[in-house]
């Protein structure tokens, strides 16, 4: 079954201060499907997304979205979470923002939190957490929105191995679960590989995408699937291309 376009982006020019940062990208989002960018540091990567979710209106080219604004969401590897307030006020008050009655909202939290196991910890404050549970945090607070879209800006790069490899096959669950797109920064090629449909690689001398390649080993995926062959063979070409 062929899935519909929620997004697509046409010969996006940036610049700054006179110079090209990317120029000519082109970039498609089906629905449900998990799209990486991955490129070096200082490539440009970051702001690709802030053109999407329309933070950014100084670029040449066209975004054509066919989803509100306001179903799509961002994560970034700051977390971005108010240090004022308790875990599940962080989650809940996005909602009540956007007029969700408290009581919906708070009961709505709560339901993430167990979704990202952390409801143990729904009084507590955001200092009082480690890396990756503010991490989980963001992401609670991100799905209680009903993003059709998520954006991740390199959400786990600050992350241990052990930790990130845990939130991996969190966010794989919730792709596979909540059933949205998701369009994925990083740096990272064996975490590019390992969860993504399509990647496109931002090749840093021509300053546009190369052609995108398509990741196509089955789904669900297992931690082991970086040992095989195929993975290594498939790494090993991306890193030629940045």
């Amino acid at each position: 079954m062929k899935k519909d376009i929620i997004l697509k982006a046409r010969k996006i020019e940036k610049k700054f201060d006179q110079q090209t940062i990317f120029t000519n990208l082109t970039l498609t989002i089906h629905s449900h499907t998990f799209i990486t960018i991955l490129g070096k540091s200082g490539s440009g990567k970051s702001s690709i997304l802030r053109i999407i979710q329309n933070l950014d209106s100084q670029f040449n080219g066209e975004i054509v979205r066919n989803i509100e604004t306001n179903q799509i969401q961002s994560i970034f590897q700051n977390y971005t979470l108010f240090p004022w307030l308790t875990v599940i006020d962080n989650i809940a008050e996005p909602q009540i923002i956007r007029g969700i009655p408290k009581n919906k909202a708070i009961a709505e939290a709560k339901k993430l939190l167990r979704e990202v196991k952390l409801l143990d910890k729904a009084k507590s404050l955001p200092h009082e957490l480690s890396g990756g549970q503010k991490q989980r945090i963001a992401i609670a607070r991100a799905l209680a929105l009903k993003p059709k879209l998520l954006l991740m800006d390199e959400p786990f790069g600050a992350l241990d191995s052990k930790t990130k490899a845990e939130l991996h096959k969190l966010i794989l669950k919730i792709f596979h679960k909540y059933k949205m797109s998701i369009l994925f920064v990083t740096h990272d090629i064996n975490e590019a590989v390992f969860l993504s449909d399509r990647i496109y690689t931002l090749n840093t001398k021509k300053k546009t995408f190369n052609i995108p390649k398509t990741i196509d080993f089955v789904r669900p995926r297992h931690t082991d699937l970086v040992f095989s062959n195929k993975f290594q063979n498939i790494a090993q070409e991306i890193n030629t291309l940045l």
